[in-house]
């Protein structure tokens, strides 16, 4: 055999195992199951995200102490206005933690006192008596970006102010000439944009049309945005239910807005609960909400709430506004009659929760709300909602 036949059997003998060794690898791959693509109709189902933790929202206070060089009145001492912020028991920081079921942390620091000349002449100018107290404070080296909100404590005989404290929605300045815990609790309500606890007042009725009715404004003694701690004590109480739900620290979850007639069962609501701690019922006739939450004795703060307002459920009126008061409902009107040997020592509404047995009607709407038990740590109620004929 020639070279040249023999280079040919040797090029037809590489082109054999060629073929062989690409079609096995072919018959491979093709063996292997193939991953199932969703077709255009079909639906992946959704991986549940991992639960997080409730996020924490940190407020830093700086208190700022102010007053004339010529005043009269002796500044409040830092420790004072201290202890009342940050560290006794029933200070502000522990109302927001302990109300918020320390989803919030509030910390700061007080500064001062600063000797602002005309904050003595009468005239009553907040804002520019605390801009004047900004400037000195940062010329004393205080990082007022670290702050979020800013209290101004000042005299009152000479600055010619006669509120015991103010703020205004939409800014991160408060202002007390009162400095009481309360107080600063209260102002620091409005700047986190809720609105005073309103109590609604229908004569011999707990509800009936607006135009016979009043729209008492601080009238709440639930809620330190309302009566300052009740008729019963000068001692802050928690934020209601409206004002808890604005404030966010009320998940979603814990929140039902009734859809028919039915017996439900509501929690305590100065605990943190995955049940249920505040039902909404529509009230058609002006475009609001009945809230109905249930208070108990718990805690630093509403420890001091008055019986008439933890021995059921308590309901309000709210149209979901927070810059709008919520209006509590006395559901037994006329059955507390002010006198300084009862707790009705101002108003008739330091009773104005239900009872067992007992029912809250509204005509106008067809709705219906009757107590059918309660413990320590939630109340039952049946609740019925008629719909309203149409002609």
């Amino acid at each position: 055999m020639n070279q040249k036949g023999f280079a040919n059997i040797i090029l037809v003998l590489v082109i054999v195992v060629l073929i062989g060794t690409i079609g096995y690898f072919t018959f491979v791959k093709n063996s292997e199951p193939i991953a199932q693509q969703p077709t255009p109709n079909q639906t992946q189902k959704p991986v549940s995200p991992t639960p997080t933790p409730n996020l924490t929202k940190t407020i830093r206070v700086a208190v700022i102490l102010f007053g004339p060089a010529n005043t009269s009145e002796k500044l409040y001492t830092k420790q004072q206005i201290k202890e009342e912020m940050f560290t006794n028991r029933d200070s502000v920081k522990n109302f927001y933690e302990e109300g918020s079921f320390h989803q919030w942390s509030l910390t700061g620091d007080v500064f001062g006192e600063y000797l602002v000349p005309d904050s003595g002449n009468g005239a009553c100018q907040t804002d520019h008596w605390s801009d004047e107290a900004l400037v000195l404070a940062k010329n004393a080296g205080v990082n007022l970006d670290s702050y979020t909100n800013f209290v101004f404590v000042f005299p009152m005989k000479e600055s010619g102010c006669t509120l015991g404290g103010w703020h205004v929605f939409g800014d991160n300045k408060s202002w007390v000439i009162n400095p009481r815990t309360n107080i600063f609790i209260h102002e620091l309500g409005h700047a986190f944009n809720i609105a005073h606890a309103n109590a609604l007042e229908c004569g011999p009725k707990a509800i009936d049309q607006y135009s016979n009715c009043q729209n008492l404004e601080y009238g709440d003694p639930g809620d330190i945005m309302g009566g300052d701690g009740g008729p019963v004590n000068s001692a802050a109480t928690e934020f209601n239910g409206p004002h808890k739900v604005a404030l966010g620290w009320i998940p979603d979850s814990s929140i039902l807005t009734i859809p028919k007639s039915g017996t439900y069962t509501i929690q305590s609501l100065e605990t943190s609960s995955q049940g249920i701690q505040i039902i909404k019922i529509k009230k058609p006739d002006t475009n609001e909400y009945y809230y109905l939450e249930y208070r108990q004795p718990i805690g630093v703060f509403d420890s001091k709430l008055a019986p008439g307002l933890t021995r059921g459920v308590s309901i309000r009126v709210w149209n979901d506004d927070p810059r709008t008061s919520p209006k509590l409902i006395d559901t037994t009107p006329g059955g507390c009659t002010p006198s300084p040997i009862t707790e009705c020592t101002t108003n008739d509404f330091v009773d104005a929760a239900l009872f067992d047995g007992s029912l809250f009607n509204d005509p106008v709407n067809n709705i219906t709300i009757e107590q059918l038990s309660h413990t320590s740590n939630s109340v039952t109620v049946k609740i019925t909602v008629t719909p309203i004929p149409t002609f």
